[in-house]
């Protein structure tokens, strides 16, 4: 199974380069969750208060999006950061050699194009499913779909996981250069739908253990659970990035999973 090979290439990539790893992303992850839990102490009693006063939602709506704005434009900053690093190195060899990589401000702003452009693509795809669905639940009746419904949100990201994983993997070459379209990831892995279903069904249960396994840790071991929670996740962040280089190194760059 080629999906197979490729998810656990990209987590020996990973884990066989560990201490580049490190160095080029865990100062960057901590910063991040600083900042979400300090926007968090700092802004909550505030907003919270002037919330709960209010008479309308919006203020409310309004509050909980300032709060969360701090720790989800560094969050945002942090991932482009690594990712284009982590791109450059495995691709180019290209190794920092200091905690903080090298600022790639040029290439990160086109990679959050490029990826704002997928993430627009698979939105106005998933409406017209969504569209659809409705659709027909009104034709048939909601009560012949039984319970349906709740299975949707899933079954719409297992159906468009493959296609947004051979879009998003041009992402590494953009890290390298700027310049490349969506289409040429799609062009390179034409006829590779299976794989990609596959993949796509790997990282997603991937992630589900990973957070599953935080999960359980919450409910057993509450006090120790944050801090195990976060390498788990540091895990699940660079190993998808990891999937995305393998792709581009395989399917464009055309090397070989050895």
């Amino acid at each position: 199974m080629n999906g197979w090979r490729i998810f656990t290439f990209s987590l020996r990539n990973v884990f066989g380069n560990l201490r580049v790893a490190i160095r080029v992303s865990a100062l960057l992850f901590v910063v991040q969750i600083v900042v979400s839990l300090a926007s968090g102490i700092a802004l909550g009693p505030q907003y919270q208060s002037s919330a709960t006063g209010a008479s309308t939602e919006a203020v409310a709506i309004g509050a909980l999006f300032l709060k969360a704005l701090p720790g989800l434009a560094v969050a945002i900053i942090a991932y482009l950061w690594t990712a284009v690093a982590w791109h450059r190195y495995v691709l180019t060899g290209e190794a920092s050699p200091s905690l903080i990589p090298h600022f790639e401000g040029r290439r990160m702003l086109a990679y959050f194009g490029a990826i704002l452009l997928v993430i627009g693509i698979l939105v106005v795809v998933a409406i017209f499913i969504m569209l659809v669905f409705g659709l027909l639940a009104h034709i048939l009746g909601a009560s012949s779909l039984g319970g349906t419904f709740s299975f949707l949100p899933l079954g719409i990201a297992l159906l468009l996981s493959a296609p947004s994983l051979r879009l998003m993997t041009v992402l590494p070459g953009i890290a390298l250069s700027a310049g490349h379209p969506l289409s040429e990831g799609w062009s390179a892995t034409r006829g590779e739908t299976a794989t990609f279903y596959q993949i796509g069904v790997i990282t997603l249960v991937f992630a589900m253990l990973i957070q599953g396994l935080v999960g359980a840790l919450q409910s057993v071991f509450p006090i120790l659970a944050f801090g195990i929670s976060l390498p788990l996740q540091w895990i699940e962040m660079m190993v998808g990035v990891s999937v995305l280089t393998t792709l581009y190194g395989h399917y464009i760059e055309k090397r070989a999973l050895v």
